[in-house]
């Protein structure tokens, strides 16, 4: 789910510019369809104002010529921006205390490169993984050898150098920043060996050397917002990250445990209150019940489990733990609960069947319907539509819904050969952007 969705944010595409040059459609959502008789576009919900369309029960219908869709379609092969924003996303948040992430942690790694990969813009994308290393349980870990009278002065000496940039001791310093770089060392070797590469890490502490920034935030107006250590509250940190000068200007969007909605609740208000200029939106996932292991080989078990009693297979052959789990997100909803003891009914064989499709296997009975070659391309047509529902809904799992819908769809079409090529391209493309092309099934079929 996306919290704090701002109205604003819209795409452009070939296809948008047809809509509403020629038929007087902007910004509307539409659905190919053959549910007043042979197929064509309308729109989802009902509406007037259409030209150049037929109206059946106050849904205008109409027709998209073949070289707009292909258009389109060429346009998304080559990966033409939709967007001219700059966007950042900013996940991760883990502590130097604790630098190996719970398994149900990994659930926001694996969003945010899906997320990523369906932002086409002519801007920059910042993906950044945040470190805590402000945490006071991380300072007293790090502090767990001093006796306790040197503990005292050493913590507060650290904490009032990291908060404030009051170096007042830069051998403590430097051996904490030591501490935090082994850390984040053992950080970056689990997540390697995901296939999660080149990440950027930005420590906590370094928002906080904006000391005019801070300054600001204890200033802002709400109620109760500094702690009794006259320091500000969690919620009120949040503004030390999006007020960075670096990219305020940008699309943010946080990526963050469904369980926070309390602090984003807080940290929008605070936006609203003080007419903040911020455009920043929050990705919710929800919780990952059984998942606390911080172990990779422990899940690595907890994944070839699931594997094994649920019989996960794609090519008749049982798939890897990790290939399992990127594939799960991309066809889960962010929104549902996962219980990593009892999971079921998993729509992996979604990508078998698609998997299939791109190898020139015939697939039948899709409950008899059938399309020609030009009705799948403009039901393809609909792609950027799609991609830009999966990013203000922070729900990737549409786009793998939705090429599953084209799969059944191109599995129906007689002449094959003359759409082929193209349904390949769409889809090879669409699943490079999900990151399933980093799978060893992917790899291994050489798509």
């Amino acid at each position: 789910m996306m919290i704090g969705y701002d109205k604003n944010l819209s795409y452009d595409s070939y296809l948008k510019h047809y809509l509403k040059d020629v038929l007087n459609l902007d910004d509307v959502q539409l659905l190919y369809t053959n549910r007043f008789g042979c197929y064509s576009f309308t729109t989802v919900a009902p509406m007037r104002g259409c030209k150049n369309c037929e109206y059946i029960n106050n849904y205008p219908h109409f027709n998209i010529p073949l070289d707009v869709s292909l258009k389109e379609l060429d346009d998304f092969i080559n990966h033409r921006p939709i967007y001219n924003e700059d966007f950042t996303l900013r996940y991760g948040d883990i502590h130097p205390n604790k630098p190996i992430p719970m398994l149900g942690q990994l659930r926001n790694l694996y969003v945010d490169d899906m997320i990523k990969g369906l932002i086409r813009t002519s801007g920059e994308i910042n993906n950044i993984f945040t470190i805590g290393d402000i945490s006071k349980k991380t300072i007293n870990k790090f502090l767990d050898s001093y006796s306790q009278s040197e503990r005292k002065i050493a913590f507060e000496t650290l904490y009032t150098s990291l908060m404030h940039g009051k170096f007042l001791d830069f051998e403590l310093l430097d051996d904490y920043s030591k501490y935090c770089d082994v850390s984040i060392e053992k950080t970056d070797g689990v997540l390697s060996k995901l296939g999660f590469v080149d990440i950027d890490y930005l420590r906590e502490s370094e928002l906080y050397k904006y000391a005019e920034i801070y300054d600001f935030i204890r200033n802002l107006s709400y109620s109760n917002g500094i702690n009794e250590n006259d320091e500000i509250k969690y919620f009120l940190q949040e503004f030390m990250f999006l007020l960075n000068p670096c990219i305020k200007d940008s699309v943010i969007i946080n990526i963050i445990g469904q369980d926070q909605s309390e602090h984003i609740k807080k940290v929008l208000q605070v936006k609203k209150d003080n007419n903040l200029d911020l455009n920043v939106m929050f990705l919710t996932y929800n919780i990952c019940k059984s998942a606390a292991s911080r172990n990779l080989e422990e899940w690595s078990e907890i994944l070839y489990n699931i594997i094994e009693t649920n019989n996960i297979q794609i090519d008749d052959e049982k798939i890897e733990a990790f290939d399992f789990l990127r594939l799960f997100y991309a066809a889960v909803g962010t929104n549902q609960i996962i219980d990593f003891n009892i999971i079921k009914n998993i729509n992996i064989v979604m990508f078998d069947k698609i998997f299939c499709s791109l190898s020139r296997r015939s697939l039948t009975n899709f409950n008899g319907f059938s399309l020609t070659g030009e009705q799948l391309i403009a039901k393809m047509a609909l792609i950027n539509q799609v991609y830009y529902n999966a990013l203000i809904s922070g729900n990737p799992s549409k786009v793998t819904r939705f090429l599953f819908d084209i799969m059944k769809a191109y599995n129906s079409v007689q002449e094959k050969e003359k759409v082929r090529d193209l349904y390949n391209a769409v889809v090879t493309t669409a699943m490079t952007d999900l990151s399933i092309n980093k799978t060893k099934i992917y790899k291994r079929r050489g798509l």
